[in-house]
């Protein structure tokens, strides 16, 4: 016992409770030791029922995937998935757009027109991967979808892009095409046909490309030098909406359907590969995970070249059987309207769209409306409980997940603190396949054991990089990107034992005594702007080659009342700022996506640099754009004047004040 004999073999005299000597505790600390265990128990039992909802769901969740698994053996892809849904909802209405409702039967006959099209009339090679460029709308899901029945790809281009970054992304989407001439090709939306017939792919080989063939998805006629891909499918017939004969040479899980692309840690867009399996995945876990069932009706109006948008919401739809309801953009006065006409009853957000829809003028009819749940991720503390309140939504259903990556973090739609973007339970801490583990914030490299070589967990309410355990099981794979380089660089050994693997995120995260996770901040060159990845490196080379420029170093800076960060640039210019050709800086930056352009410049006499040449961030982002602490001279974007302007006290004062 606690305050047992003395002796190892019960032989020595007996002492009493109080006597410290024998090895006993006080009656004080043995009344302090029961008291915190019964108050942790206390705890533990009042968030029992919060955890056997959790973990049903994960295991729910498991069971379905294993399920999956061991009737077809791995060999099954999203054709074979979607026929299944096909047979259980034919009749069901998928998609509605504009008033107008497309079935699955009616999707799978429209997925089977553009497969036939990819085979018979675009003469596509088996493997070759189709750029897809467009908004949302239910053909843009058919034609991914019929290119994987045709054992083609389809790269999903964000419609942001123009100049050299799409370029650099239409050369990635067509690096395994070979020489171009008969598998180069760009579905586009009728509003960026031009814009993708004028860009030249830009090869990994540096070696020239031919100019793509470009069709429009949607729309009968041909539009900026592009054919109609409607007329195309039509001219096929009857028979056109009949299975094109199967040549996939393989039908493993495992092989890729789709690329989406993401900024990553450093430089331009990468490809990741979407699988297979990782779709079913997506598709399952949502269901699953926030109890989306038969019953309700998803919204979306985020763009379908994203994952949130074009695996979750298309795939828990697939999953359940249940309409999706697509609006080519997002609007924030229509969204709610969208929702109550169309009485749907879970909608995807990102943080940014839940704020718009907060400073939307409020209406008496803001809680008219079917949304019993919100699901997605990035929804700021501070627009959580407001939401949630004027707009009568019961549920938001968080999440933390990388599009390329396997450290996935949910709130199960539970009620839960403001912010929290997942939730561990105890009974499932230990055995959850991801790990948080300490990192020096300058050097950005992992906490190592001198004596192990080991990394360390962080504690309680320590931020700690967020890293998904690697393994063979299917939802612990990562893919990675196209490039081996790049996806060797996310990837961490020896953490926890010697000889695993671990899928960096490159995000900081801490956990509370409860389990709750929350996001802290992004490391390394990566920040988030208007729902967008921002690399800094990207913005770095658009307007490194200014003239008058010696030196820049981009990174994002927080603006109060504004997710994410925005971009800014501290720049080493030759001679005094007065003389320099700010306009420059700002017709540079045009090359950029609307969301990468800094919005703030800071002039610097030298950039500073580590031990290893890397550009000094982190003081530079705590300081952001404050002009009464900088001794600096700041600029700011005037999209007016078509250059940036000097920021003072008051021009900082009114942006802070949102004005």
């Amino acid at each position: 016992g606690v305050g047992g004999s003395g002796g190892a073999g019960g032989g020595g005299s007996s002492g009493s409770a109080g006597d410290s000597s024998s090895g006993g505790l006080p009656p004080s600390a043995l009344l302090g030791a029961g008291l915190a265990l019964a108050l942790v128990l206390a705890a533990w039992r009042a968030d029992l029922p919060k955890q056997l909802v959790a973990t049903k769901r994960v295991v729910a969740f498991k069971l379905r995937m294993k399920k999956m698994m061991k009737a077809t053996g791995g060999q099954f892809q999203v054709p074979e998935y979607f026929a299944e849904v096909v047979a259980k909802h034919g009749d069901k209405v998928a998609y509605v757009m504009n008033g107008k409702a497309m079935t699955y039967r009616e999707l799978d006959e429209y997925s089977n027109r553009v497969a036939r099209w990819a085979v018979e009339e675009a003469k596509l090679p088996v493997g070759a991967t189709v750029a897809l460029m467009a908004y949302n709308a239910p053909e843009f899901v058919g034609f991914w979808l019929g290119m994987a029945k045709a054992g083609c790809k389809a790269a999903l281009i964000n419609t942001n892009l123009t100049g050299k970054p799409l370029a650099h992304c239409l050369g990635l989407a067509f690096e395994g095409n070979g020489d171009g001439k008969k598998a180069d090709v760009v579905v586009a939306s009728p509003e960026l046909a031009a814009v993708a017939a004028e860009v030249r792919p830009a090869a990994a080989d540096s070696r020239p490309r031919p100019k793509p063939r470009v069709f429009c998805l949607t729309g009968d006629k041909a539009t900026g030098g592009a054919a109609p891909l409607a007329s195309a499918l039509a001219a096929l017939g009857p028979e056109g909406g009949t299975p094109v004969a199967d040549r996939r040479t393989s039908k493993s899980c495992k092989e890729t359907l789709f690329y989406i692309y993401t900024s990553g840690t450093t430089g331009l867009p990468k490809a990741a590969k979407i699988s297979h399996m990782r779709f079913a995945l997506a598709a399952t876990a949502v269901t699953r995970i926030y109890d989306i069932g038969s019953t309700d009706k998803y919204y979306c109006a985020l763009p379908l070249y994203h994952s949130a948008g074009g695996m979750l919401a298309v795939g828990g739809a697939w999953e359940a059987g249940i309409p999706c309801v697509l609006r080519p953009k997002f609007s924030a006065s229509n969204f709610f309207k969208d929702c109550r006409d169309n009485d749907c009853t879970v909608a995807q957000y990102i943080g940014e769209l839940c704020r718009y829809l907060l400073n939307t003028p409020e209406r008496p009819g803001d809680r008219d409306h079917k949304v019993r749940m919100v699901v997605g991720n990035g929804m700021r503390p501070d627009v959580w409980t407001p939401f949630m309140e004027r707009f009568g939504v019961a549920a938001v259903g968080e999440f933390y997940a990388a599009t390329e990556g396997n450290a996935n973090l949910f709130n199960f739609g539970l009620p839960c603190p403001p912010g929290a973007v997942g939730y561990l339970p105890p009974m499932l801490k230990s055995i959850y396949p991801v790990k948080f583990f300490a990192i020096d914030q300058i050097t950005e490299s992992l906490e190592r054991d001198p004596k192990t070589g080991l990394c360390r967990e962080t504690r309680p309410e320590e931020r700690g990089e967020c890293m998904g355990k690697i393994t063979n099981e299917p939802d612990r794979a990562f893919e990675g990107y196209t490039n081996k380089a790049a996806t060797q660089k996310k990837i961490a050994r020896d953490c926890s034992k010697k000889g695993d693997s671990w899928f960096r995120t490159g995000d900081l995260l801490r956990v509370d005594k409860q389990g709750y996770v929350y996001f802290c901040d992004r490391l390394g060159d990566t920040f988030r702007w208007k729902g967008e990845n921002v690399a800094t490196t990207e913005v770095q080379e658009a307007i490194t080659g200014v003239r008058g420029l010696s030196e820049v170093n981009v990174y994002g800076v927080t603006v109060p009342n504004c997710d994410g960060r925005a971009g800014m640039a501290s720049m080493v210019v030759d001679g005094k700022p007065e003389s320099f050709d700010f306009g420059g800086v700002y017709k540079a930056a045009l090359e950029l996506p609307a969301y990468a352009r800094p919005l703030f410049l800071r002039c610097v006499p030298a950039v500073e640099i580590t031990g290893t040449l890397k550009h000094k961030k982190v003081a530079l982002r705590d300081q952001g754009f404050d002009p009464s602490a900088i001794s600096d001279q700041l600029f700011f974007r005037d999209d007016t004047k078509k250059t940036y302007v000097p920021l003072d006290e008051a021009l900082s004062r009114k942006i802070c004040e949102g004005e």
